[in-house]
């Protein structure tokens, strides 16, 4: 939801993928959501090379639900929510079993029921945990990966959007990855209905950052109009930072 105050009045809205579509280009077709397949570029980054090593590593384990690993991570995604889990390797496995998926603790055998019908179960901090922005180096949702070999210790900020535009978008979304590291800003990934938290595959696209621009001028615009209709047409209206209201709100 984007957060607002219209004069005096607490305001949650969120735009339908249907409206986002009246008013800006047509959702991406994704033409194959199962394929996995990826060619590395010798010239791409560090990240673009993890990023597209977790697009290789991508198996569909149920209908709408895909998996993947990284740094001793395995990750679970929802094709319909966006959403991403995730658990240690040294410590669980998982398996699927009627439409289920179960994590099983490797120290002493116990299982646990974290998937049925359309739905992930999670823990704090130990079994299955989901991204939070907190876990990221940024406002957007993510995880820190922390891996250690020997005396060594190395990190990976992994971002939701990233992993899902990768997972589902292929090469260029690799392309935008490294856009963004490298500062040039030629193609971002975006969000359609401008909320951050949204990663759904149907909410995420490739722009570069003119359209990104133009873009952002729209939405606000609609977003804007919808809540004068409503609230009247001399309403005030202030914005509020999506990442400070998730931390507000899971407070």
């Amino acid at each position: 939801m984007k957060h607002l105050y219209c004069d005096d009045t607490y305001v949650q809205i969120l735009l339908s993928d249907e409206e986002v579509e009246k008013h800006w280009r047509p959702r991406p077709i994704i033409i194959d959501k199962d394929s996995n397949q990826i060619e590395i570029k010798e010239d791409w980054n560090y990240r673009q090379k993890q990023y597209a090593q977790m697009r290789k590593r991508k198996v569909k384990l149920l209908e709408n639900v895909y998996c993947t690993s990284h740094m001793g991570y395995i990750f679970f995604v929802s094709y319909v929510t966006g959403k991403v889990y995730n658990y240690k390797e040294n410590e669980y496995t998982h398996v699927v079993e009627d439409n289920c998926i179960y994590m099983i603790r490797k120290s002493d055998g116990e299982r646990k029921l974290i998937y049925k019908e359309g739905q992930f179960f999670v823990s704090k901090r130990v079994w299955l945990r989901e991204s939070s922005p907190q876990m990221s180096d940024s406002h957007y949702l993510g995880s820190v990966l922390r891996q250690r070999k020997g005396d060594r210790v190395s990190y990976f900020y992994l971002k939701d959007h990233h992993l899902i535009a990768v997972l589902f978008f292929g090469e260029e979304a690799i392309y935008a990855i490294g856009d963004e590291i490298n500062g040039n800003g030629k193609f971002q990934i975006n969000h359609r209905n401008l909320y951050i938290y949204d990663n759904r595959p149907e909410n995420l696209e490739i722009v570069t950052n003119s359209e990104n621009i133009a873009h952002r001028k729209i939405m606000y615009g609609v977003y804007e109009n919808l809540i004068r209709e409503k609230h009247g047409a001399n309403s005030e209206i202030f914005w509020l930072e999506d990442q400070v209201m998730n931390l507000t709100l899971a407070s």
